[in-house]
């Protein structure tokens, strides 16, 4: 965060790829509707994209937009894919910080304060960590991570990067 910028207000867009997320768009709406209101002293953004979702997805996104002038979305043409679907998202941002979340709500919005005070503290880059997922290695996560993502090189730093190809500092829940 730029010091010499603290009188003024921030925006901190959230980015929503999502795939057939009808059963848990709303939910995910709310609570993090609930989080960011008790965040007064910023101002905030929804970025959904729709990555050819086949249900109604797409009608929840507009109706959402509709109600609420902080929300946005893409629609993709087709399934491309949870990483293209990110970078898709990311050039129509225009906050001064991204937080990437999934919709599903494996990401909880309530760690979204926590993650903004570490911004707050300096660092560019915030990434939350679930502590163990049942059944699956943080190898097994990495290597379906590498295979899934088409537009980059099967490589750790190449994954990798494709979270952070923002110009501005990226929040990624």
């Amino acid at each position: 965060m730029d010091k010499n910028k603290n009188s003024e207000r921030h925006l901190v867009s959230i980015l929503v790829p999502c795939y057939n997320e009808e059963a848990v768009l709303h939910e995910f709406y709310r609570r993090t509707v609930q989080v960011i209101d008790n965040i007064p002293q910023y101002d905030f953004q929804f970025m959904f994209v729709n990555d050819g979702s086949r249900d109604h997805t797409l009608d929840i996104m507009r109706e959402l937009h509709e109600k609420d002038r902080r929300v946005s979305y893409v629609n993709l043409s087709r399934n491309f894919g949870k990483e293209i679907a990110m970078i898709a998202g990311i050039d129509y941002l225009t906050g001064d910080a991204a937080i990437i979340m999934d919709a599903d709500l494996q990401d909880p919005p309530e760690l979204i304060p926590e993650m903004i005070s570490w911004w707050e503290k300096g660092y560019q880059d915030v990434s939350a960590k679930r502590r163990s997922r049942a059944g699956e290695s943080f190898f097994t996560l990495f290597i379906r991570f590498c295979r899934r993502c088409p537009a980059y090189p099967c490589s750790a730093m190449s994954a990798i990067s494709a979270y952070w190809i923002n110009s501005a500092s990226t929040l990624c829940a």
